[in-house]
């Protein structure tokens, strides 16, 4: 994955750009026996990574209360996972505060207002960048955007995809 869409307390300040925390913890050694391969901790590998979350939620998360303490906030999740935004009050105003900041969609590229509201509206998250040969390389925020003028899943994305380039190692 590239962008996420996750809810966040309206108090949950991060650094931008800085990895989570709870995604830098060290390997712990599992005391499982060596010849165990079917151990639940560490399934065989004999040492796990914790992992602690961030205080969020996924985009569709059914609240029982309180949801009015919870906003809207980007993650990019290509590396460990890091924010990229403030923790906004509405899908509409983190699509603002991420084209006027100027986010980062995928390397270097950005992304419009309509496209990053489509993608956190839409399905929540984006693969880092696609390319296709009417298109070239671009962001999968701004593909999302394209493919679903015309109707397009993000499954036939990648199906396109893999298939350009089945089709360029074969040439």
């Amino acid at each position: 994955m590239s962008r996420e869409v996750r809810r966040a307390h309206k108090k949950f300040k991060f650094e931008l750009g800085r990895t989570w925390w709870g995604y830098l913890l060290p390997a712990l050694y599992c005391h499982c026996s060596e010849d165990d391969e079917d151990c639940p901790v560490c399934d065989g590998e004999h040492s796990v990574d914790p992992i602690v979350e961030p205080p969020t939620y996924p985009y569709d998360h059914v609240f029982t209360y309180g949801e009015e303490d919870y906003g809207w906030q980007m993650w990019e999740t290509v590396s460990e996972g890091s924010p990229i935004s403030i923790v906004c009050d509405s899908p509409e105003e983190l699509a603002h505060w991420l084209e006027d900041n100027s986010a980062s969609s995928f390397g270097h590229n950005t992304a419009t207002y309509e496209q990053w509201l489509n993608m956190i509206k839409g399905p929540g998250w984006a693969i880092s960048g696609v390319y296709t040969p009417e298109k070239g390389m671009q962001s999968g925020v701004a593909a999302l955007s394209e493919d679903n003028k015309e109707e397009v899943s993000t499954e036939q994305i990648i199906r396109d995809v893999k298939e350009a380039y089945r089709v360029d190692r074969s040439s």
